[in-house]
């Protein structure tokens, strides 16, 4: 009996996992072409923007994140934080935000303390960054 209810268990830990993926952080990723996003600022980081995009699927749930990942976030977060320095005030709030969630995730990630809800924000982050960067609606 109790073999039984420690393999129960295990399905049950094993399925509660699996039911906590990235989907959960990333739903429908949306990435725009470079072209929709406004002259200025948000063009000149719309690679960026982009690549932070490309990452959001690849966010787990919890712990470290691939070096890939982390690469990605610690390279865009470097341009966006230059260039939201000088922004126009109505896109500087979105481009900062995004540049300090994609830094909190990495540093989360290479201190093994990741968990979704960091994914979650950075998320947000980036679909406003969208808002204030493109002509389509969000």
């Amino acid at each position: 009996m109790s073999r039984a209810l420690a393999a129960v268990a295990v399905s049950v830990a094993l399925l509660t996992g699996c039911g906590g993926s990235s989907s959960e952080v990333s739903g429908d990723v949306s990435l725009p072409a470079e072209d929709t996003f406004t002259e200025g600022p948000c063009r000149n980081t719309a690679p960026d923007i982009l690549a932070i995009g490309r990452t959001l699927p690849r966010l787990g749930g919890k712990g470290s994140l691939d070096q890939g990942v982390k690469d990605t976030l610690r390279d865009a977060q470097a341009v966006l934080a230059a260039v939201a320095a000088n922004a126009p005030a109505q896109v500087k709030p979105a481009l900062s935000d995004l540049a300090d969630k994609a830094g909190l995730v990495r540093t989360r990630a290479d201190a093994n303390t990741y968990d979704k809800a960091q994914g979650q924000q950075l998320r947000a982050a980036y679909d406003a960054a969208l808002r204030a960067c493109t002509a389509a609606p969000r």
